[in-house]
């Protein structure tokens, strides 16, 4: 009598004995009479033991349905024993391959984000990126360093309007127009920086030397400016010093001035009065 271990997984619910586990073991002793060989390949099953989900697994007694003794075809046993085996080669194999080829080179690596203006790291490109979206300091949003004419208005500048003209209200050097800049504004009648002079060609008001500015240019053959335009104090209009024969009668000074010098004409050359 030979014992042939049969290792079939038999599902769950498809109709065999609720009493038997999944993927039990099922030993068929099976005997072939006094023959040593069988040519028909059919013996007799003496004995059918199976593991069941409920056994005893000190030798109990089973609670399964009792032996059963009948002919068993080895050919099907053959054929059933070549399936198993195949379909856990097969199995296994799947499992091997799918295993490697989710673990395999290069599904660890992590991709490294593209780099961005505004993630904190200067990259190729950039010249600057301190990971902020503010325009007011030494590096605008767009990565780029601040600069005057850039249109923001950075640290230490006054103003940036974004053009390089100077006779608007921000000059090309990102400051607010002023007297005394260098660059002629409109509400300026000159700006000559720091050659601006109150005795020279433009004030340190930014004004053209004028009679009665109160500044005396001598450019300007100004002898006086007292700031008005009174000719009978001592500036005479046009920034004269006042003096017999100017027509001018100075108060407390000259009696009459008919703006000559001769006498016997009712104003003498000095200014007096003559019977």
């Amino acid at each position: 009598m030979r014992l042939v271990a049969i290792l079939l997984a038999i599902p769950t619910g498809c109709g065999q004995d609720p009493d038997l586990t999944t993927g039990a073991t099922l030993t068929v002793p099976v005997t072939y009479g006094s023959e040593p060989t069988n040519p028909s390949g059919v013996g007799e099953v003496s004995t059918v033991a199976a593991t069941e989900s409920s056994g005893s697994t000190d030798g109990g007694a089973s609670s399964g349905p009792a032996p059963t003794t009948g002919p068993v075809d080895t050919t099907e046993i053959s054929t059933t024993r070549a399936t198993v085996e195949t379909t856990v080669e097969t199995t296994a194999e799947t499992t091997v391959e799918t295993t490697a080829e989710t673990t395999g080179p290069g599904t660890s690596e992590t991709t490294a984000p593209a780099p961005e203006c505004g993630d904190g790291i200067p990259a190729p490109g950039e010249e600057c990126d301190d990971g902020n979206d503010s325009n007011k300091d030494i590096c605008t949003n767009a990565c780029e360093l601040a600069y005057c004419g850039d249109g923001f208005v950075g640290f230490g500048e006054g103003c940036d309007d974004g053009n390089d003209i100077n006779n608007d209200a921000c000059t090309n050097i990102c400051k607010l127009e002023t007297c005394g800049d260098g660059f002629k504004q409109a509400n300026e009648g000159c700006d000559l920086g720091n050659l601006n002079k109150d005795y020279g060609m433009c004030t340190t008001f930014c004004t053209l030397p004028v009679c009665g500015d109160t500044f005396v240019q001598m450019g300007n053959a100004e002898e006086c400016d007292d700031g008005n335009l009174i000719n009978t104090d001592m500036c005479v209009a046009k920034c004269k010093l006042a003096d017999c024969g100017d027509s001018f009668v100075q108060q407390g000074v000259e009696e009459c001035d008919d703006g000559n010098l001769v006498d016997k004409d009712g104003c003498s050359a000095t200014c007096k009065t003559e019977a």
